[in-house]
């Protein structure tokens, strides 16, 4: 920016002019469980760099890295969890948002006829762990089939079910 400053000299005066590095705030943020260093808003001088390092939790894994409203993907993503990212010739605000997840599937629950199985719909299941089905019909009624995937169950797993309750 070119500032010009005319001024009639009647008597002495004195011009002062104090220039200095405009800084920039990048606010770095994480959502989930990991780190991302460095947090919060850091500043940044002008025309500078800053590097940001980011890892999930044991666990966890990275699903989104967005830099100003941009949602990285492909090989841009992939460069950024593997090494970090940086902002370099800083000449305004940024941000960086990290995003975390657990590490595990979803399994989708469902029930045909008069009965009941719980949990119903998506259920999460942390990567390791068991999730325990249960499963009711109405009087009157029977389990016809038990889908795992595209499988079906045999009648004496299906009767195993029935008798304890649950998968």
């Amino acid at each position: 920016n070119l500032l010009i400053i005319t001024i009639i000299f009647l008597t002495i005066f004195s011009i002062k002019v104090i220039v200095e590095k405009s800084n920039f705030v990048i606010d770095a943020s994480l959502e989930g469980n990991g780190f991302i260093s460095p947090k919060g808003k850091v500043e940044v001088d002008a025309k500078e760099s800053v590097h940001f390092d980011f890892a999930p939790s044991a666990g966890w894994e990275i699903v989104s890295v967005i830099i100003d409203d941009t949602i990285l993907s492909g090989e841009v993503l992939d460069d950024a969890i593997k090494k970090g990212y940086t902002f370099t010739n800083v000449m305004s605000n940024h941000s960086i948002k990290v995003t975390t997840r657990e590490i595990g599937f979803i399994i989708k629950a469902s029930l045909e006829g008069d009965g009941f199985i719980s949990p119903k719909g998506d259920v999460f299941v942390k990567n390791g762990e068991d999730q325990k089905f249960e499963i009711g019909v109405l009087e009157g009624y029977h389990v016809a089939h038990i889908y795992i995937g595209n499988e079906t169950l045999d009648k004496d797993i299906i009767d195993f079910v029935l008798e304890n309750g649950y998968i």
